[in-house]
C-alpha cells in the first residue's frame, strides 16, 4: 500500500510540472506572408525567403508560380522574446528591400522585392534640347508607380499629362512648355516620391526675326496748334510821294442875320359864328322774348336679364389601372473576401514538460504492476 502511494506522489508531482508548462506556454511567433520578386519577376516555386532577427535566421520557400509565401519567425525558447527588434529578408539570398519590426502574435502581409545587382541610377533626356517653345522628357531607372515632379531653373512647371506616373520598367515621358524667352541655358530637373532623380540641360535660342508686317492706316490730323505770340514791329516804311490836290472845300457859312423890326398891330377879329342845336336821341328798341327750351327724349327701357344655365352633370369615374409585371429578381451577392490566416499555433512543450509525462506514465505502471502483485486474501 505504502509503494502505491509513492507511485501516485510521483505522478501527481509529474501532473504539478506538467501543468504550468502547459499553461504558461503562449505563442512567441510573428508570422510573415505575400510574394517575393527578383529583379521585378516572380521567383519560382521553391525559392528559398528567409528573415533574421536578433541573429537567428528563420527560412521557408515559395508556394506557386506567383512567388508566394509563409514564413514564421519564432523562438523555441519561450523566454525570449525579439519584441521591437527589426527583421530584415532575403530573397534567393539576395536582401530585399523591405524590413519589418516583430511582434509577438504579429500577422503581417509583406510582398518582397529583391535584385541581383543594385539598381541603375535615375536618369532623363530632353528632345529637343534646345529651342524656344517646349521639350519632351523621358526618364528612366525611376521607381515603379510613383509619381514624377518637373522643375525648370528649380521652379517646378507643369507637365503634359498633368500627373506624371512611372511605369513598371521605371520610365515614363512628359512634355513641358520653355517658361521663358530669355536666350541662356537652363536646368531641367524630374524626381520621384521615393528620392530618384535625374537632370539634363535645356537651351534657349532666340527665334528668326518674323516679316515685316503691313504699314497701319494713316492717323487723324493733330488738333492745330496753339497762336504764336506777335512778332515785333518792322521798321518804318520810307516816306511816299506828295498826294495829288483834293477838290476845293465846300462854302463858309453865311453871315449873321439882322434884327427884325417890330411887328404891326394885329387886326381885330371877326365874330364867332352860331352853332346850330344838337339832334334827338332816338328811343331804344325793346328786347325780344327768350324762346322755349326743347322737351327731352324719353330714355329706352333696360334690357331683361338671361336666366343662369343648369349644371351639367358629373362624369363617371374612370377605370383603376392594370396592375404592372413584376420586376425581374436582383443580381445574386458578390462572394465575400477570403479570411485572414490564423495566428499561428502554441510551441509545442519543451524537455521539462516532457520529463513531467514520463514520470508520470512510470508512475502509473508502476503502480499497476504493484496491484497486480499483491497477494489476494485467503
Amino acid at each position: 500500500m505504502t509503494r502505491i502511494r509513492i507511485l501516485a506522489l510521483l505522478a501527481l508531482v509529474g501532473l504539478l510540472v506538467l501543468l504550468p508548462a502547459v499553461a504558461f506556454a503562449q505563442p512567441n511567433a510573428h508570422r510573415f506572408y505575400g510574394t517575393a520578386t527578383l529583379d521585378g519577376a516572380a521567383v519560382s516555386v521553391g525559392s528559398a525567403v528567409a528573415a533574421t532577427v536578433g541573429g537567428d535566421i528563420y527560412s521557408t520557400t515559395t508556394t506557386d508560380a506567383a512567388g508566394s509565401y509563409v514564413l514564421t519567425a519564432a523562438s523555441t525558447d519561450i523566454t525570449k522574446s525579439y519584441a521591437g527588434q527589426t527583421v530584415a529578408f532575403t530573397v534567393r539570398g539576395y536582401a530585399a528591400t523591405q524590413t519589418a519590426t516583430w511582434t509577438a502574435g504579429g500577422v503581417t502581409n509583406l510582398n518582397l522585392t529583391a535584385r541581383t545587382a543594385p539598381p541603375a541610377a535615375a536618369a532623363i533626356t530632353l528632345s529637343p534640347t534646345s529651342g524656344l517653345a517646349a521639350t519632351t522628357i523621358s526618364g528612366s531607372n525611376f521607381a515603379a508607380g510613383s509619381t514624377v515632379t518637373v522643375s525648370w531653373a528649380g521652379t517646378t512647371v507643369p507637365t503634359v499629362p498633368a500627373t506624371v506616373t512611372v511605369g513598371g520598367t521605371g520610365a515614363f515621358s512628359a512634355i513641358i512648355a520653355v517658361p521663358t524667352a530669355t536666350v541662356g541655358s537652363y536646368t531641367v530637373r524630374a524626381a520621384d516620391a521615393t528620392g530618384n532623380a535625374g537632370t539634363a540641360s535645356f537651351s534657349v535660342v532666340a527665334g528668326p526675326a518674323g516679316p515685316a508686317g503691313p504699314a497701319g492706316p494713316v492717323g487723324p490730323a493733330g488738333p492745330a496748334g496753339a497762336i504764336g505770340a506777335q512778332g515785333p514791329a518792322g521798321p518804318a516804311g520810307a516816306q511816299g510821294p506828295a498826294g495829288v490836290q483834293g477838290p476845293a472845300g465846300p462854302a463858309g457859312p453865311a453871315g449873321v442875320r439882322g434884327d427884325t423890326g417890330p411887328a404891326g398891330p394885329a387886326g381885330a377879329a371877326g365874330p364867332a359864328g352860331a352853332q346850330g342845336p344838337a339832334g334827338a336821341k332816338g328811343d331804344t328798341g325793346t328786347a325780344g322774348p327768350t324762346g322755349a327750351q326743347g322737351v327731352a327724349g324719353a330714355q329706352g327701357p333696360a334690357g331683361a336679364k338671361g336666366d343662369t344655365g343648369a349644371q351639367g352633370a358629373a362624369g363617371p369615374q374612370g377605370l383603376a389601372g392594370v396592375a404592372g409585371p413584376a420586376g425581374p429578381a436582383g443580381p445574386a451577392g458578390a462572394i465575400g473576401p477570403k479570411g485572414a490566416t490564423g495566428d499561428a499555433g502554441a510551441d509545442a512543450p519543451t524537455a521539462i514538460v516532457w520529463i513531467g509525462l514520463i514520470l508520470a506514465v512510470v508512475a502509473i505502471i508502476m503502480g499497476a504492476i504493484a496491484v497486480m502483485r499483491k497477494p489476494k486474501a485467503l
